[in-house]
């Protein structure tokens, strides 16, 4: 029988192309990367996404013994960059770094041009980043107590303020609120500065901002942090409490990670993963995440894959609850 089989020439051909396929794929992984790679970035340059991308890229760049180089495409809260990453070649030379509008776009847009799951490979999830409840510092309000006190009273609730529609600081709120039974009228932003001006000014009453856009403004004294939306205390601002040590259950964090069309080779998601991984480990890295409110996170692909569809499965319905809609632009 097994003779039979080798002496087909058909079959003959089929055992030798798949025996040079898998000798390509596994030379190609070896030879990887021979030249320049470059991370697409999927906002602007000095925000989080920007600083936790080149910070982790810093040390990658060394272990991969070439460049990475940094292309930052805002707009539409990532979805440039998360299109120009989901049509590139998959030979692990474009790497896309997603945060956590990420996980909203599929409930949030009418339509995508690409499928959140199926054109991208998870490669490593870098870190999590708390979000805080800020009033103004002029406020009455200096404690969680206290503001849910007022809010569930006061007729009409609160103006809070956040980074636009859809943005998570909107939904961190929506899922606050609705989890605690206050109202709210909602004054979008197109930015974490314009916000925070207008919670300062006295524009609005509260907004949730994450903790690397308004940690300056926090320790100048300008806005009051209330709690901290995540398990534990966040090292850069430690001496603001958690939600659930004021005795409410509630987190909201935002979060970063590299990923790349689907169809890269494994052992060129593996690669890219152990020098992420390896990056994240590094005191200096890890260090420099928590100065700016993070929490570094290394992990497996596999890891990612399973925190971006709980992500997206946990957010769905708070999307539809807060009717948030936007088209693609």
């Amino acid at each position: 029988m097994v003779s039979e089989f080798l002496r087909s020439p058909i079959r003959c051909l089929l055992i030798a192309a798949a025996a040079w396929a898998g000798f390509a794929t596994g030379a190609a992984a070896q030879a990887y990367p021979n030249r320049p790679i470059r991370l697409v970035i999927d906002f602007p340059a000095g925000g989080v996404s920007d600083i936790l991308a080149r910070v982790v890229g810093e040390r990658m760049a060394d272990g991969l013994g070439r460049p990475l180089v940094y292309d930052n495409r805002p707009g539409a809260s990532g979805l440039i960059a998360y299109e120009l990453a989901a049509k590139a070649p998959a030979d692990g030379y474009t790497v896309v770094f997603v945060s956590t509008p990420f996980a909203f776009h599929l409930n949030l847009r009418v339509k995508l041009p690409f499928d959140t799951e199926r054109d991208f490979a998870p490669v490593a999830l870098y870190a999590q980043f708390p979000n805080v409840l800020l009033v103004s510092a002029r406020s009455p309000i200096n404690s969680l107590k206290e503001f849910l006190e007022q809010a569930r009273s006061r007729p009409g609730g609160f103006n809070y303020g956040s980074l636009g529609i859809g943005s998570p600081q909107h939904l961190a709120m929506e899922l606050f609120r609705t989890q605690n039974r206050f109202a709210a009228t909602h004054v979008p932003y197109p930015g974490s500065p314009q916000a925070l001006t207008g919670l300062i000014s006295g524009q609005t009453d509260v907004m949730f901002g994450n903790v690397p856009g308004a940690m300056a403004q926090i320790q100048a004294g300008k806005v009051r942090g209330l709690a901290m939306a995540s398990a534990k205390r966040s090292s850069a601002l430690s001496n603001i409490p958690t939600f659930r040590e004021e005795g409410v259950a509630f987190e909201a964090v935002g979060f970063g990670g590299i990923m790349v069309p689907a169809g890269t080779p494994s052992a060129v998601v593996a690669r890219l993963n152990a020098e992420a991984v390896r990056s994240l480990q590094t005191p200096e890295t890890a260090e420099r995440i928590r100065n700016v409110g993070g929490e570094p996170l290394p992990g497996s692909p596999d890891d990612f894959r399973r925190f971006l569809r709980e992500e997206i499965r946990r957010w769905a319905p708070v999307i539809v609850q807060s009717g948030a809609k936007a088209e693609v632009n």
